[in-house]
């Protein structure tokens, strides 16, 4: 079964092609290694050997997962390429031969998260409902490896561990844009895990941006979904202001001049730096969005801006601005690349 899988992997200069289109223009999404562990431990060994009889299925599955993503970004290429589709399938098989739900590994899960942004960039209609029903089965096989648990008293190797840590809080910040971005519960409890953050030296490639995204999942990403979109009891508008002001007073990464430049910037930095300003924009827009409503549904209101809700009002419609401009910037410096990314559009239009 793997060397019929095997017969579908793109030749040695496209995969390489894919595998560096991969960490030049999507790491920023989620890269569960750099890319020169990528190369080392994963592509050149599968291609050293012409049979996968005996290769760990699950290397396979986060070979062809990361080649899928990679072909989605080959500007060479027309927008959602079959290729990658095809290569999507072949990981989806490679993870049903590794059996992770039987005998689950970080290998497997780092596959299976791959995988998952492959359907955060798919335009298919059933991308969204399969990221949603796959990721909770990621989720699980988290708390299966015990990702969620502090294991400094383990025993374990340092770059084993930081690997650990850098894999659940990849995979709590997914949970969490996605529940924002759908409007849905969040799985992982704050309460219930103690996974301490990766430090920023074991992604150096990530220029600290990494780690600042997870920084901004605690301080304002949880607390907003966890009490502003919370059903019983609903939120008051005293918390409402109390998150806007906290999360406003949040800092931003210090990034060198030389970082900040944005012509000298490839679109990969660039969107990495939309992390920066679009998650703060972003938690502001989901939080005063419920009280948007409440103000522009009153019809006992003849001016929306003398509404008791005024601030939401006046705080959604500069977010929703500040999130336009941010896309607009991002695709005018390239637009292939922009014009790739299905979700920043999703959430793009739900600043419209």
């Amino acid at each position: 079964m793997k060397d019929t899988i095997r017969s579908f992997a793109p030749s040695y200069t496209d995969a390489t092609k894919f595998c560096d289109n991969f960490f030049q223009s999507a790491a920023w999404l989620g890269s569960p290694c750099t890319k020169e562990h990528f190369f080392t431990s994963v592509l050149m060994p599968l291609y050293a050997t012409k049979s996968w009889s005996t290769e760990r299925a699950d290397v396979i599955a986060l070979f062809f997962a990361v080649c899928a993503i990679g072909c989605m970004f080959d500007m060479s290429r027309p927008l959602y390429d079959p290729m990658a589709f095809l290569m999507s399938k072949m990981a989806a098989g490679a993870l049903a031969i590794a059996s992770p739900i039987e005998h689950p590994t970080m290998t497997a899960l780092e596959a299976l998260q791959s995988h998952l942004f492959f359907h955060q960039l798919s335009d298919r209609p059933i991308a969204i409902s399969r990221f949603w029903i796959l990721s909770s089965v990621a989720f699980r096989m988290a708390q299966a490896l015990g990702l969620h648990r502090d294991s400094r008293a383990w025993g374990l190797d340092p770059q084993i561990e930081q690997r650990r840590r850098w894999l659940f809080w990849q995979l709590n910040f997914m949970d969490a844009v996605a529940a924002a971005g759908y409007g849905r519960p969040r799985y992982f409890n704050p309460h219930h895990y103690d996974c301490p953050m990766p430090d920023e030296s074991f992604r150096p490639d990530l220029k600290g941006l990494g780690c600042w995204r997870f920084q901004f999942l605690r301080d304002a990403l949880i607390p907003v979904l966890e009490e502003a979109f919370a059903v019983e009891p609903p939120p008051t508008y005293s918390t409402i202001m109390r998150l806007d002001k906290h999360i406003r007073g949040l800092p931003v990464p210090k990034l060198p001049a030389s970082a900040m430049d944005l012509m000298a910037m490839t679109a990969s930095d660039c969107m990495q730096l939309f992390c920066v300003g679009g998650m703060k924009q972003l938690a502001l827009l989901y939080l005063h969005r419920r009280f948007f409503f409440e103000a522009a549904g009153d019809d006992t209101c003849q001016d929306i801006l003398k509404h008791k809700y005024e601030y939401s009002v006046r705080a959604a419609y500069a977010t929703s601005l500040s999130m336009v401009r941010q896309i607009r910037g991002l695709f005018y410096k390239d637009k292939a690349l922009a014009a790739r990314i299905f979700f920043l559009w999703l959430h793009g239009f739900s600043s419209l």
